[in-house]
Order: structure tokens, then sequence, then C-alpha cells
């Protein structure tokens, strides 16, 4: 990366230029040095990158460096065009091959939210819900305080039916 900076001096930086609880904003990510950092130094951050493989190694380094869990995300996308290989998309629904459509229906959607533990840094709780919200109601009907969660990770999975 074009301005590595060691985790040590950011560190330093961080605590000079802010308090335990404060924000630290990173505009340019890049490898997620400072976002690492402020977490270890319990600040909340935000980081912004253009580069999606920045931002892919971002979080790879926060997940490894700071919790133990394994996260896959991928994409799949199928696209069943038989009356044409052209990428050309501008053909209007009526020269479609008939029984195509372009209607998508939404047949399942499931919220999970994974509480991260603020002092063993692993996955101490896990539920689903539709809202953080309900998701913290249901960590504390579980008997732990909200001060055991570091951070929380929510996933969405929405599955649609072509119609």
């Amino acid at each position: 990366h074009p301005a590595q900076k060691p985790v040590a001096l950011l560190e330093r930086i961080i605590l000079a230029s802010s308090n335990e609880g404060d924000l630290v904003l990173d505009p340019f990510m890049g490898s997620g040095t400072t976002l690492i950092s402020a977490l270890r130094l319990r600040r909340l951050v935000y980081g912004c990158e253009y580069e999606l493989q920045s931002v892919n190694l971002s979080l790879r380094r926060i997940c490894s460096d700071l919790i133990q869990l394994e996260i896959s995300v991928s994409s799949l996308q199928i696209f069943v065009d038989l009356s044409s290989r052209s990428m050309d998309r501008s053909i209007s629904d009526s020269n479609r091959a008939p029984g195509m459509s372009t209607r998508l229906e939404l047949v399942q959607q499931e919220c999970h939210f994974y509480f991260i533990g603020r002092s063993d840094r692993r996955v101490i709780f896990s539920a689903v819900a539709a809202s953080l919200d309900e998701a913290q109601q249901k960590f504390r009907a579980s008997g732990r305080p909200d001060s055991d969660a570091l951070f929380v990770i929510k996933t969405q999975t929405e599955i649609f039916l072509a119609q």
C-alpha cells in the first residue's frame, strides 16, 4: 500500500488526540491500520475507501486482529437468457423470449445479529431479529448487560424467485 504506517504509530496518534469512546474517521482507510488502532483503543470508527480490494483487505485485517470470527461473503449472480448472449440490456420486455420475466418475488428474508464480546472479542450471542432493537432486547433477556458487547455485526439474507 502506498502510505504504509505501523499500528504502533497510529495508536500513539489516537491516544494523543482522542479519548476512549470518541469517534475516529479515516476517510482513506487503505488497509485499515487506523481502524485497527482505534478499535484496540476502544474508539468508535468510520472508514471510507474507494478501492474494493482495500476494503476487502481492511475487513480481513480487522476480523483477524480483533475478533475470532470467520466471515464469508460471496455474491452469486445467475442469468438465464437463452434467447441471446448479447450484453445489450436495452431490449424492452415485449421483445424478451416467452416465459422470461423481470419481476422478482422476495421469498425469504432473514437478519442475523452477532454480538461480539468486549473482553474476549468473539461471538458471545447471536439472534435472528427484524431490527437491532429487537436483537438487543433478546440479548438483554439472555441475562447479559449491554456492557458485555463491544459491537454488533448484522448480516441480512434475501432470497428472490424470478416470476
